[in-house]
This record gives structure tokens, C-alpha cells and sequence, in this order.
């Protein structure tokens, strides 16, 4: 089993942040080797490149050409609540084509790297993903290939399944557009299987890896009605402004997340 610990070294001087980038996310400058926790024992210090990138939202108001695009904050109660499939019937349906359509428009506001159906209210098992190749420039190509990313095209998934593959887990930031202002860091599975429905009820299935797999399982917690605050390193919990704010020493010596 090995631990990357993807997010950057903060015991080292710390750059200024930069100002947020346009697609929305609050971005940390990388840095050197960092801590890293195993997956069922006590942290150890390990090497490893880092970065952090976070789910930020501009703002919290729809879209006017959408007045039914609205995002649902923490603490509504279909953020917790698992979500039930789609069924055969209901593929091409006027329902989950006003649920797509309210997804885009959330994820073009927002600029957001993942999103799933009960942020909008809606307790179907339904996310969407992406990184755009416009978001990697020649200034994040380093942090872009030390976090794993790859170009994504903003895909749709159905009754999405998540199986995790070996052992090997990377700990980043994670945030969320449903909990405003707020990351910390989060223990995710490495490499994953998916296996789900597109939006013309063809079978999918792919293997995701590294910060990909981390977008996959934290939009597929949603439709579970897990949030990665319930995933998260209590102690890291910080606002998206203090991203590069030094870790506690203790952070990862709590029980085990």
C-alpha cells in the first residue's frame, strides 16, 4: 500500500496565493515533499509533490435564463438522503432532460470540476465531471502531472458504482459548491472502477485514477448522502482563503478517517 499526499508541503515559507483563477477554484502553488497518512495506521511522514484545488463557487444566485438551476446548501435535507436510480422509463424523459439542463447551467456558472442531482434538489443518481483542457496552461502543467489530471470532456453518469481498485490512496483539499467557503483535506482510493448508464442508457465502464477518481468518489458520495466534511481530517477544516494556512501537527494523529 502507498500513501501520495497530493496536497502541497506547509511547513515550508509560503507564496501568496494567487488571485482565483476564472473557472472558479481556489488554487494553492505547489510546494515540496509533504506528510502523508497510511490508509489503516498512524500517519508517517512520506515524500511526495503537492498542490491543492478546491471546488470554489462564485456566488449562490441562478442563472436568470434558468430560474430552476438553483444549488442547495448544507444543511437541506436532500443532501442527505440516498438517492434513488433512474429507471429503464425515465431515460429521455422530460424530467432527467430539465435535470440535465439545470446541471449545465450550474456547472458553466460555476465552472465546476464535479456536480450531482441532490445539489439541485433532485434525489436521483445522477453527477456529472469534467476538467477542461483549457483549465491545464503551461503555468499548472507541473501541478496538473503531479496530481494526475487528465483532460476530461464534461460527462454525464447514471446509477454510477464505484469500486475501488488495490490499496493505495492520495489525501488532497476537497470543497464543495453545497458548502460554501469551507475545504479541508480528504483520504481518497487512488484508483477506482466505474461502472454506470450514460444519458441513452448505454452501459459505462472506465477506471479512473488519481485526482480523477477523487472528483468520481466525492460526486458519487452525493447520491449516497455522504459529504466530504463527513470524509474529511477534522483538524484540516479551514476556509477556501486559508488553503495555504500551515496544517496542525496533529492533524492526522486523530482516529482515522
Amino acid at each position: 500500500m502507498a500513501t501520495w499526499m497530493t496536497t502541497r508541503s506547509l511547513r515550508r515559507p509560503l507564496r501568496p496565493l494567487p488571485p482565483p483563477p476564472r473557472r472558479g477554484l481556489a488554487r494553492a502553488r505547489p510546494g515540496r515533499p509533504a506528510t502523508s497518512a497510511a490508509a489503516s495506521s498512524a500517519p508517517a511522514a512520506a515524500a511526495g509533490a503537492a498542490e491543492t484545488l478546491a471546488w470554489r463557487p462564485r456566488g449562490r444566485t441562478p442563472s436568470a435564463d434558468a430560474p430552476g438551476a438553483r444549488l442547495v446548501p448544507v444543511g437541506h435535507p436532500m443532501l442527505r438522503v440516498p438517492c434513488a436510480p433512474v429507471l429503464k422509463q425515465d431515460f429521455g424523459s422530460p424530467r432527467l432532460r430539465k435535470l440535465v439542463d439545470d446541471m449545465n447551467v450550474i456547472m458553466d456558472k460555476h465552472l465546476a470540476m464535479g456536480l450531482s442531482a441532490p445539489q439541485l434538489g433532485v434525489p436521483l443518481q445522477v453527477c456529472a465531471y469534467q476538467y477542461l483542457a483549457e483549465w491545464m496552461t503551461e503555468e499548472s502543467a507541473e501541478d496538473d502531472r503531479l496530481r494526475g489530471v487528465v483532460a476530461t470532456p464534461r460527462t454525464f453518469l447514471v446509477n454510477p458504482k464505484v469500486k475501488v481498485i488495490g490499496t493505495d490512496v492520495t489525501i488532497d483539499m476537497e470543497a464543495c459548491l453545497s458548502i460554501d467557503n469551507l475545504c479541508a483535506l480528504v483520504k481518497r482510493a487512488r484508483v477506482i472502477e466505474v461502472t454506470a448508464r450514460d444519458l441513452e442508457d448505454r452501459p459505462v465502464q472506465f477506471r479512473a485514477e488519481n485526482y480523477m477518481a477523487r472528483i468520481l468518489q466525492h460526486e458519487v458520495d452525493h447520491l449516497r448522502g455522504i459529504l466530504f466534511v463527513d470524509r474529511m481530517y477534522t483538524r484540516t477544516l479551514r476556509t477556501i482563503d486559508m488553503i495555504n494556512a500551515p496544517l496542525p501537527d496533529n492533524y492526522a494523529n486523530l482516529p482515522d478517517r
